[in-house]
């Protein structure tokens, strides 16, 4: 049973001014889709279009979120990975993005399995520890393949989301 929706913000790139989207988390378990695909849309006063247009319209009784409940900056986080000094992360920036990938990817056709078990690999690793240096030290996978894979996964995503405008 349906409980809450979560309002989650991503950006595609640093800064105010960089590329953002929303999307609505049915009980912080996945975002809405239409006919099976992720929907996003370009503002928050758009939340109640995007629920309408969804498969998931029928909990439109639920209060719709005023306050972004999680806030992603997709390409810091792959800075993080990229970057050979960062040993130990700062933060769970990267283990968050990661997740939110990884929960896109499953609603999208492209197959994407050796990206998705990469990523599932770094993001279990995470989830206990920060130390980003200790995996790369334990796994054959090296940072340009996790890279390549986050970019990969959002790439996919990005092809198949439903974007919901002014005008739906």
């Amino acid at each position: 049973m349906v409980e809450a929706l979560y309002l989650v913000e991503f950006r595609l790139s640093s800064g105010t001014n960089g590329l953002c989207f929303y999307t609505l988390y049915i009980d912080d378990d996945q975002p809405i889709t239409r006919r099976g695909r992720p929907i996003v849309f370009a503002s928050t006063t758009l939340a109640e279009v995007a629920l309408e247009a969804s498969d998931f319209a029928e909990h439109r009784h639920l209060p719709l979120p005023n306050d972004v409940y999680a806030q992603f900056e997709v390409s810091d986080a792959i800075c993080y990975l990229e970057d050979a000094a960062v040993e130990k992360l700062p933060n769970t920036e990267l283990l968050d993005c990661v997740n939110l990938l990884l929960d896109f990817a499953k609603l999208v056709t492209f197959p994407l399995s050796k990206e998705t078990e990469s990523l599932g690999l770094l993001a279990d690793h995470l989830t206990f520890s920060l130390d980003i240096g200790e995996f790369f030290r334990a796994s054959s996978l090296t940072r340009v393949e996790l890279s390549r894979a986050m970019k990969t996964c959002l790439g996919a995503i990005l092809t198949e989301v439903v974007v919901i405008g002014e005008g739906e």
